[in-house]
């Protein structure tokens, strides 16, 4: 088997950690919506369109929510950052909560010395230490692409503009000096990144079901990671 450099996706396909993810963001935005706008909507509008735009950066996905209640002209880059933080601070909270889906802490463990494995993600780059530190995932990926840097290794690298797409995608090929790459993940944007870029994508369900993945064109569709390793055989 020749090796292949992996590229997974984290939120919501690594972690099992999607549903809390969207109800934080929720929060956030239903109290920021009051507080900017003088606007009520509840949590659950917000996580709604959390975890339709998931995939994105956390800034994107709080401009496009803002923009179906007030004119996008009233959303600024104020708003946007103070609903970030309270975001953020949210997920501090939750933080011993965040596990691993079973399926991919197996297929990582079993099978280390067979491939390469790398995250893209947009968490910010100031939050990935600690949450390397939290869930050990220094003992699986090699890098951590992430927004505004890299981790690799237990160092920090500043990039900034840097984030989830091409540039990440970009980054991964340099630094391995190969076009074998695999983007396995569970996102909408994460799929659509991949095709774009024409890396072969493998969905997997921890998120939506088969139907909707279908809608979405990847190369491939798992249940979970459990049949990863006989796929990655064939391809």
């Amino acid at each position: 088997m020749s090796e292949k450099v992996l590229i997974f996706g984290m939120d919501g396909n690594i972690f099992d950690n999607y549903s809390m993810k969207a109800k934080c963001a929720g929060e956030a935005m239903s109290k920021n919506a009051k507080k900017s706008f003088n606007i009520k909507k509840s949590v659950n509008f917000f996580s709604k369109i959390y975890v339709e735009t998931s995939g994105m950066n956390s800034l994107q996905q709080f401009k496009i929510a803002y923009e179906k209640i007030v004119d996008k002209n009233n959303v600024n880059d104020k708003i946007l950052i103070s609903t970030e933080k309270d975001f953020r601070l949210n997920l501090k909270k939750e933080e011993n909560n965040i596990k691993m889906f079973p399926d991919v802490k197996s297929f990582l463990k079993n099978n280390a010395d067979e491939f390469i494995f790398t995250i893209t993600t947009t968490v910010p780059i100031k939050n990935i230490t600690n949450l390397v530190n939290l869930l050990t995932l220094d003992k699986y990926f090699t890098i951590i692409c992430a927004r505004d840097g890299v981790w690799e290794k237990g160092k920090i690298t500043k990039i900034s503009g840097f984030d989830k797409g091409k540039s990440h995608y970009d980054y991964i090929r340099k630094k391995f000096k190969t076009s074998n790459l695999i983007a396995i993940s569970s996102t909408k944007t994460d799929i659509l990144n991949a095709i774009q870029e024409d890396i072969i994508s493998i969905s997997l369900e921890h998120i939506y079901d088969k139907k909707f993945l279908e809608s979405l064109s990847p190369d491939y569709i798992l249940k979970n990671c459990n049949g990863l390793l006989k796929l990655l055989i064939k391809i």
